[in-house]
């Protein structure tokens, strides 16, 4: 994983194995193909990619992604990170399920 500030241009660039998160303009690729990704979905993704192996529980999700003036219910996480894992494809597995934990996201080379 790889944050970058490309000198000379106000481009941040956040990437794991194949997925690279441009952050000054929002845009996604998954292994070189753009990816459209609502806000909510590309805050979570970046959350993952920000805190990598670390196991996130729900509460945590909800707390640092929609925030403590948020009140939604924790199966929204569930419906977004199933959507994020259709748009990943064959990358899926990168977000891992503990089942009745929480999330974690895996780190690739």
């Amino acid at each position: 994983m790889s944050l970058s500030d490309t000198e000379g241009q106000d481009t941040a660039r956040l990437s794991s194995g194949p997925i690279v998160i441009n952050l000054s303009s929002g845009s996604v690729q998954v292994a070189g193909k753009d990816i459209d990704f609502p806000k909510k979905e590309l805050d979570l993704l970046v959350f993952f990619l920000k805190n990598p192996v670390t196991l996130h529980t729900r509460d945590t999700i909800l707390a640092q992604v929609w925030g403590p003036e948020v009140f939604v219910g924790s199966r929204t996480i569930d419906v977004h990170i199933r959507k994020i894992r259709a748009k990943l494809g064959e990358y899926a597995s990168l977000i891992e399920t503990i089942k009745g934990v929480g999330y974690r996201f895996r780190v690739t080379e």
